[in-house]
């Protein structure tokens, strides 16, 4: 028997509560998004809020009828991911932060909220999604994140003491630097003692004072003391605090620093004399600076910096010259950049630099003129950019291995840079690109002023860059290539037009095929034509010889009857001899037989190809179709052969398509009447129609359990006069092959799935809009 779901009509709420409802979903600025969880296959998205819309940069009609997971593409491998896994394996709510990508192919991290929903039996049929974007969220607790471990680890690893004192006074945090300073462990040290403790006890009423100070004040600077270590001995420190008060001015905490001077008071003398040219040249600086002799290129002085970072004491510092830390093949180029030298600040730019222990890194240098110790010198800050430059460079290296052209525009039309892809398609080197005007020298004359304008209204905000925009550029060789770009506005922080990024990709081979395909497409249809009006000709034409050839036979029958009728009234056929006899009783008949027969076979096949040129030429009323009530017409036209056979016939709830009600009742008539066919008759026939909708097409299946089929004869099926079958089938050969002229003049697609008593699995593709 046919069975099929029925579906029960939604009882509507008010229209005014309903159309409030809507508003009110359509308003909220968090996505929203409902899945359909009654395939376990498959979970397609029914519902979207224009808010999801923006988030995921798809329309409405792009994401309906998807896989509610398809914003996740290959990046399924997620932590977020397993969450909502497990959550709707239990049929609970969800929260999970997952990386999505837009219809741009950018990332994005979604914070989804999911809540099953059931229906009145509680069973779960759908889940509502709400979704936001927290890319800028996720960005600023990665960066935070960052921060504060950079920030600890200077903390922990600066050469200077650093500690933190609460209201109470209780060393609350202390670096590493300090406590092996002081002697102890952080657990002896933190929330147990108080600095004041460590003072020694001559100068605790002093540090009483300046401890208001920094109440009253703030701050208290480079005071210093003496502390005693755990071990007992003495060691002189500076001591810098600056207090930290909450927007009510109540105090909240103290940050110090402590640097230890016990060898500078041992050496107070000596050093005194060069103290103010230190301060002058190094205070405070977190970076390796230096002077050397402009005309020796010897140091004559380097910060504390500069030991720790190259890894020299100060004496060999002072037996070197700025040759000895570079590698010995960038020397050449460092002396030409001295002889290039001007007086006054002067931008050196990145160099590779060499530690003492050969490690080589990349070094962004500043350098100014000053007199030192009564000569000229050079006064030079380096900042160690080793691991901008590797990032750098790691850019690059994406910049020009991509597979598109990159191409950076200044505000001034000029190329600002370009990679490798882009030199290849123009083919020129890089140096012969950069810095020549885009639009005159690589746009053709034609078409400059058009692409011009184009670029002057994007960066004048006249306009917004477009998705895709084509024009041709021209190559060294006087070739026209055509490029599909697609730009992007840079702006400083400051919200200035800088530049235009620009990635194109070469589509001049594609519109050639294109051209090329709409040529052939072009031909082929004629031809077809020709070869439907062939195939309608002879098929019409041949039956005129072929109705007298049934026509005689049925004759030539009669007469033959009456002969032997006529033979055996008068008593003459006993005159005959055997032989005569068997000719006329059983050769004649017989080839009369087989003549009649034949010829029914070949007005069969005759009517199969009129019927096959009708279907190419029939003209199309295409329609958005309901195929529940289409397939629900097929199933009552078959309704004596399911019977007949005894067939289960099971039909799911069926997205609609667009087509011709006609051709495609006959395709499903077609494919329900071969699945009927060819069951297996050792078992009871079970027939199911399902369908899906899969990237704006509606898909059909038509599964049944039969005979199946072999693999090497599934390519063969829907070719004219191939049956599985013949002893045991009957008809000429041609419904699947009218299924498939019937699907492809509908752009759409028909195959089949089979395997020997398995069953088949016959699928139609047809276009959803």
């Amino acid at each position: 028997m046919a069975r099929r779901k029925q579906q029960q009509p939604a009882v509507k709420p008010p229209l005014s509560k309903s159309a409030l409802r809507d508003r009110a979903i359509d308003a909220v600025i968090e996505g929203i998004v409902i899945s359909d969880h009654r395939n376990l296959l498959e979970h397609p998205v029914i519902y979207v809020n224009p808010a999801y819309e923006r988030i995921t940069g798809y329309s409405r009609d792009e994401i309906i009828g998807k896989d509610c997971r398809f914003l996740q593409g290959k990046d399924n491998d997620q932590p977020g991911i397993e969450q909502i896994r497990k959550a709707l394996k239990k049929n609970t709510n969800c929260r999970a932060v997952v990386r999505n990508y837009r219809k741009d192919g950018t990332m994005f991290w979604n914070e989804l909220y999911i809540s099953p929903i059931k229906n009145d039996a509680g069973k779960v049929t759908h889940y509502v999604g709400i979704a936001n974007d927290v890319t800028e969220r996720i960005k600023t607790e990665n960066e935070l994140a960052e921060s504060e471990k950079r920030y600890r680890e200077l903390f922990e690893k600066a050469p200077v003491g650093f500690h933190v004192f609460g209201k109470d006074c209780l060393i609350q945090d202390i670096n590493e630097t300090e406590l092996d300073m002081l002697g102890y462990s952080r657990d002896e040290i933190v929330g147990k003692k108080r600095w004041c403790e460590l003072v020694v006890a001559e100068q605790r009423e002093k540090f009483r004072r300046h401890w208001d100070d920094i109440f009253t004040k703030g701050e208290a600077r480079n005071l210093e003391y003496a502390v005693v270590r755990k071990d007992g001995s003495r060691i002189d420190v500076i001591f810098n605090a600056l207090a930290e008060f909450d927007k009510d001015g109540q105090f909240l905490s103290t940050r110090g620093s402590v640097i230890n001077i016990t060898a500078r008071k041992k050496a107070q003398d000596a050093l005194r004399a060069s103290e103010q040219k230190y301060r002058l040249l190094f205070e405070a600086n977190p970076n390796p600076m230096w002077v050397y002799d402009i005309d020796t290129l010897k140091f004559l002085a380097v910060n504390d910096m500069a030991l720790i970072q190259y890894g020299y004491s100060r004496g060999e510092f002072l037996n070197m010259t700025i040759k000895d830390i570079r590698p010995s093949e960038d020397v050449p180029s460092l002396l030409e950049s001295i002889a290039a030298k001007k007086e006054g600040m002067d931008y050196g730019g990145v160099w590779r630099h060499r530690k003492k222990d050969g490690t080589i890194f990349f070094a962004e240098t500043v350098a100014n003129t000053i007199f030192f110790e009564n000569r000229p010198a050079q006064l030079v800050l380096a900042i160690d950019v080793t691991e901008r430059k590797k990032a750098e460079d790691k850019v690059r290296s994406y910049f020009d291995v991509a597979r598109v052209v990159i191409l950076v525009l200044g505000i001034d039309k000029t190329v600002l840079d370009i990679n490798q892809k882009g030199c290849d398609v123009l083919g020129y080197s890089k140096d012969k690109i950069i810095g020549k005007n885009w639009f005159d020298t690589f746009i053709p004359k034609n078409l400059q002023n058009e692409v011009k304008a184009v670029f002057e209204k994007l960066v004048t905000g006249e306009i917004e860059p477009v998705e895709w925009f084509e024009n041709p550029v021209l190559t060294s060789g006087g070739e026209e290539r055509i490029l599909e770009w697609h730009n992007a506005i840079l702006r400083d922080d400051y919200g200035k037009v800088i530049s235009v990024l620009s990635s194109g990709e070469d589509i001049t081979d594609r519109k050639l095929a294109e051209k090329e395909r709409t040529v052939l497409l072009k031909t082929l249809a004629a031809k077809n034509k020709e070869l439907e009006s062939i195939l309608y000709v002879a098929s019409h034409d041949l039956r005129s010889p072929l109705v007298n050839i049934q026509g005689f036979g049925y004759e030539l029958a009669n007469g033959c009857e009456k002969l032997i009728s006529e033979l055996n009234s008068s008593g003459l056929i006993d005159q005959l001899d055997e032989k005569a006899k068997t000719i006329l009783k059983k050769d004649i008949p017989e080839a009369i037989n087989y003549i009649t027969v034949s010829s029914a076979k070949i007005d069969t096949l005759l009517l199969g190809l009129l019927r096959l040129s009708r279907t190419g030429r029939a003209a199309m009323n295409v329609e958005k179709l309901d195929m529940n009530h289409l397939v629900a017409n097929v199933l009552s036209n078959l309704s004596y052969l399911i019977q007949e056979k005894n067939v289960t016939v099971h039909v799911d709830d069926l997205p609609s398509c667009m087509g011709d009600a006609s051709q495609i009742n006959q395709v499903f008539a077609n494919l329900v009447d071969n699945a009927i066919k060819y069951l297996d008759e050792s078992k009871p026939g079970m027939v199911h129609i399902y369908g899906r909708i899969q990237n704006g097409d509606s898909i059909y299946c038509i599964q049944d359990n039969g005979v199946g089929i072999a693999k090497e004869y599934q390519s063969k099926v829907f070719e004219i006069f191939q049956r599985l079958e013949p002893a045991k089938s009957w008809g000429e050969g041609l419904g699947l092959t009218i299924v498939r002229r019937i699907v492809d003049r509908h752009n759409g697609k028909v195959w089949v799935e089979s395997s020997p008593r398995k069953g088949s699995r016959f699928y139609v593709l047809m276009p959803n809009r």
